[in-house]
This record gives structure tokens, sequence and C-alpha cells, in this order.
């Protein structure tokens, strides 16, 4: 089984096994960068991907359910459709992530909520190391900067309720 880069079609690794979570979690153990894999519908539930590095990887509708995605590097990944529910992301780095559509239910370091109010968009919180990092929109950063983003825009009542809450959670 080989796996490729998604730009290049180079082979990143390529081993004897029966299954793409196998092959992926060999990668992962033996620290071979993911890095812009083509890894679309793949199933890697309950995969254990701490610490990979899967920025720019294709994960659209990938399965990573139960996943430990733990310190992984995910930026600019496609995470389009992607199931993430009950998967680890703590400390992952989704930094310029496409998550259209991802199933972020019971993600645990995740919360996600509608800003109804204003934009009526998804809004995605993450926990990263000791602080929330959130993507709403074009916006990425933290919950003191989209704090003080929220206040000099748009006072929204939503997103001033969800970040008080957000302060709370560990």
């Amino acid at each position: 089984m080989k796996l490729l880069n998604r730009y290049t079609n180079e082979v990143i690794i390529e081993r004897d096994v029966s299954t793409m979570k196998k092959l992926v979690e060999i990668a992962v153990i033996e620290r071979i960068s993911l890095r812009a894999a083509n890894l679309i519908g793949a199933n890697l539930c309950r995969a254990d991907l701490y610490g990979a590095n899967l920025s720019g990887a294709n994960l659209r509708g990938a399965d990573l359910s139960g996943s430990n995605l733990c310190s992984a590097d995910l930026e600019r990944a496609d995470l389009r459709r992607a199931n993430l529910s009950v998967a680890n992301l703590y400390g992952a780095n989704l930094s310029g992530s496409n998550l259209r559509g991802a199933d972020l239910s019971r993600a645990k370091s995740c919360y996600s909520f509608v800003a109804y109010d204003t934009s009526k968009r998804l809004v995605h919180c993450i926990k990263h190391k000791d602080t929330w990092m959130i993507k709403a929109g074009c916006f990425w950063g933290t919950l003191e900067e989209l704090e003080a983003k929220v206040k000099e825009t748009h006072n929204s009542k939503v997103y001033l309720a969800n970040i008080e809450l957000l302060k709370t959670l560990d």
C-alpha cells in the first residue's frame, strides 16, 4: 500500500499492510511526515495520530472519529465533511484548515456555536495548549483576540456569552 503526496503524487510511505489506518499509524510511529498526504475518505477511526504532521493533508470525508490527534499539525488540512466526533484535538494546530461540514460533536478540547444574531456562521473553538483558538469565518486567533474584535465591530451578545463560557472551561 502506498500513501501519496496530494500535490506531487510522490510516494510518502509504502508498506505491506492491509489498511490505510495501519499505514498511517506506522508513518506516525516512524515520524514520517504526512504533509500533503492524500487521505480522502480514509477510515482512520480511533487511530493514534499523536503529534502527526498532517499539514496540508487532504482528509476530506475521512473518518477520524475517536482518533487521538493531540498535538497534531493539521494546518491548512482539508477536513471538509470529516468525522471528528469524540476525537482528541488537544493542542492540535488547525490554523487555516477547512472544517466546513466536519462533525466535531463531542470532540475533546473542542467547542462550537452558531452566531445566530450576526452572521449565522458556525464558530469552531479548539483548546490549544493553555488557550482557546477560534475559527470564525476568515478570523483565526485566540479567545482574547476574538473578544477584542467582537467588542470593536458588532458587540454580538451570542459571541460575548460564548466567550465568557469558554473562559470557564478547562
